[in-house]
C-alpha cells in the first residue's frame, strides 16, 4: 500500500512539472558530449564562440527535473580517467549517479546537478622515482612539481560534488553566475589546452554574456561578440604537499570570441588565465586581466615578466562551413609570462603549445557518420636550453601548478604529452554507435630532461595507444549503452619493456523523465 502511495505522488508530482522544451546538462565523459558536438555541427548556427557551458536552460518556466543518469566504469590494470569532470576512474570499479533539477523564473536561474560516486581505488604499482614528492602524487616534474595525483588514497571511497550546478541571473545580453559547473574554452573537442573537462568544476563566479551578442551599427552587421570575465578558487588535493597555508589558488580569466561578418561560420577568439597563491592576493587582483600591480612593481601582463602569478593564454581561428557539414580549428597557446615584446616578437615559439583539428558529417544511406580528428602538442620548445621555460600547467612559486583538486585543468593528458585522438560516430535516429582511437606520448619534457642519455633512450619512451567501442540505444523511456577502451601502454613510467594493458569498460542507462 505505502509503496503504492508513493508511486502515485510521484507521478503527481511529474504532472505538474511544465511542458515544453526541457532543461539539459552536457555531462563530461558520457554519451552527452558525442550527442552534443554532433548536434553543433549539423545546426547551422552555435550560441556560443569560446566559452562553452555545461548547463542549458529550455523555453518553460518553473520546476523541471533532470533525466537521472547511472553509469558502471571498470579500469583492469590501472586509472584511465579523461574528461569526465568530477568522476575519477581508478583502477577497479567506479559507480556514479548524476541527478538534479532546474528552475527558471524571469532572470533567475538556477540549476542543481550533483553527482555522487564510489570508486573501488585497488593498489596498482605507482611511479616512484622522487624521494621528495607524496609517493600517491605525479612523479615525473622537470624543474618543479604539480599537484597532479596518480591515485586519490590507499583504499576505496565515496565522494559527493555539486557537478553541473549554478545560480544565476541573466538578461538577454548580460549575466551573473555562481557556479561549480564545469566550462570549457577554445574550439577543441578532446583536449583544450586552456579549460577542459578532465578536472572537477571548481566554485568560480563568471560575468558576461550568456552566449554571442549581435552586433549592428544603423543595420549594417558588424558579426557577433561574446566576452566573459571569471573568478574561483582552486584547490590542493590531499596528496601534494603538508602545508596548510598555500592550500588555496585565486583564479581569475577571461575568454572573448568573434563572430566574423560575412564569412559564414568564421570565428577568433582570444582567452586567457591567471593564477595566483592566495596567500599574495591583494584587492588589486581582481583587475589583473587588464592591470597588475605586484609587490609595488606595475606590469603589462601581456608582455612583462612577473612571478606572484602564472599565466596561460590561447588564440584561435575557427571555421564551420555548415553546407558541407565540416569545421577546421587551430589554436595557439603560450605558458607563464615573455619578458618583454621585444622577446615575443623575436622569439614567439618560447613556451608554445598548440592543438589543431577538423570534424566533419558524411550522409550514408541516409544515417549520419561523424568523424573527428585532433592533434595536440604541448611539450616545450627547444628555448628551455638557454632560458627558464616551465612545462605547461608549472610553476614554481604556485607549486601545486594549473590544477584543481590534484587534476589538470587543461589537456588531462598532462605536463609534455602529445596526443592524437580519431572518432567515428554512426548515428541512426537516436542509436548511435562509436569507434575510436587514441595515441598519447606523455610527458615529452621529462623524457628530454631527465631519462639517462643512453643507448637505449629511444626504446623508452611512454606511450599508450588506445581503441575504444561503445553503443548507445534509446527505448521507450531510457537511453542505455555499453563501451570499452582497449589500451596498451609501452614503457609505463619510461621504463623500458614496462609494458601495460588496461580495459576500461562501462555500461550506463538514463531515465527520460518527460517521455
Amino acid at each position: 500500500m505505502m509503496n503504492l502511495i508513493f508511486k502515485r505522488s510521484i507521478y503527481y508530482a511529474l504532472s505538474l512539472l511544465p511542458a515544453g522544451v526541457f532543461a539539459q546538462v552536457i555531462l563530461p565523459g558520457t554519451y552527452d558530449y558525442d550527442r552534443f558536438i554532433y548536434d553543433q555541427l549539423k545546426s547551422d548556427s552555435t550560441s556560443a564562440i569560446t566559452y562553452q557551458s555545461s548547463i542549458f536552460y529550455g523555453n518553460s518556466e518553473g520546476f523541471t527535473l533532470i533525466n537521472p543518469l547511472a553509469q558502471t566504469s571498470f579500469n583492469s590494470a590501472y586509472p584511465r580517467s579523461y574528461n569526465d569532470g568530477p568522476v575519477w576512474k581508478s583502477k577497479g570499479l567506479t559507480q556514479e549517479v548524476h541527478s538534479g533539477v532546474q528552475f527558471k523564473k524571469g532572470v533567475i536561474h538556477f540549476t542543481f546537478h550533483p553527482v555522487a560516486y564510489f570508486s573501488q581505488n585497488s593498489s596498482y604499482r605507482l611511479a616512484s622515482v622522487n624521494p621528495d614528492q607524496n609517493p600517491l602524487n605525479y612523479q615525473f616534474g622537470v624543474s618543479r612539481n604539480v599537484d597532479f595525483v596518480q591515485r586519490y588514497g590507499t583504499s576505496s571511497f565515496v565522494k559527493f560534488h555539486p557537478g553541473q550546478s549554478e545560480i544565476a541571473v541573466r538578461f538577454k545580453h548580460f549575466q551573473f553566475a555562481a557556479s561549480t559547473q564545469n566550462f570549457t574554452l577554445g574550439p577543441a573537442i578532446k583536449n583544450h589546452i586552456i579549460m577542459g573537462n578532465s578536472a572537477s568544476g571548481f566554485p568560480h563566479l563568471t560575468i558576461g554574456t550568456p552566449g554571442k551578442v549581435d552586433l549592428r551599427f544603423k543595420g549594417v552587421s558588424l558579426g557577433a561578440i561574446e566576452a566573459n570575465l571569471f573568478y574561483g578558487l582552486l584547490s590542493e588535493s590531499n596528496h601534494f604537499d603538508t602545508l596548510s597555508n598555500n592550500n588555496r589558488r585565486y583564479l581569475n580569466g577571461m575568454s572573448l570570441g568573434y563572430e566574423v561578418p560575412y564569412i559564414k561560420g568564421l570565428t577568433v577568439g582570444f582567452q586567457r588565465t591567471l593564477y595566483k597563491d592566495t596567500r599574495y592576493f591583494e584587492s588589486a587582483d581582481l583587475f589583473s586581466m587588464f592591470y597588475i600591480k605586484d609587490n609595488g612593481n606595475v606590469g603589462d601582463t601581456i608582455f612583462t615578466g612577473n612571478d606572484t602569478f602564472d599565466q596561460l593564454a590561447s588564440a584561435f581561428i575557427n571555421w564551420k562551413l555548415a553546407d558541407k557539414d565540416l569545421r577546421l580549428y587551430f589554436e595557439f597557446a603560450r605558458n607563464d609570462f615573455n619578458g618583454s615584446l621585444r622577446r615575443v616578437i623575436t622569439e614567439f615559439e618560447h613556451s608554445r603549445a598548440y592543438t589543431l583539428g577538423f570534424e566533419k558529417i558524411f550522409t550514408l544511406n541516409k544515417r549520419d557518420l561523424y568523424l573527428n580528428y585532433e592533434h595536440t602538442f604541448l611539450p616545450r620548445y627547444q628555448s628551455y636550453l638557454y632560458r627558464p621555460t616551465p612545462p605547461f600547467y608549472t610553476h614554481h612559486i604556485a607549486t601545486q601548478g594549473y590544477t584543481h583538486d590534484g587534476q589538470i585543468l587543461g589537456a588531462g593528458t598532462g605536463p609534455g604529452s602529445v596526443s592524437d585522438f580519431m572518432s567515428l560516430l554512426w548515428l541512426n535516429g537516436d542509436n548511435q554507435t562509436k569507434l575510436s582511437f587514441q595515441r598519447i606520448r606523455f610527458d615529452e619534457d621529462y623524457f628530454i630532461a631527465k631519462v639517462p642519455n643512453n643507448l637505449d633512450k629511444i626504446d623508452r619512451h611512454d606511450v599508450e595507444y588506445t581503441i575504444g567501442l561503445e553503443a548507445v540505444r534509446k527505448r521507450k523511456h531510457f537511453i542505455y549503452g555499453i563501451g570499452g577502451d582497449f589500451s596498451y601502454r609501452f614503457n609505463m613510467y619510461f621504463e623500458k619493456e614496462n609494458d601495460q594493458f588496461n580495459f576500461n569498460g562501462k555500461i550506463f542507462a538514463r531515465y527520460l523523465i518527460h517521455q
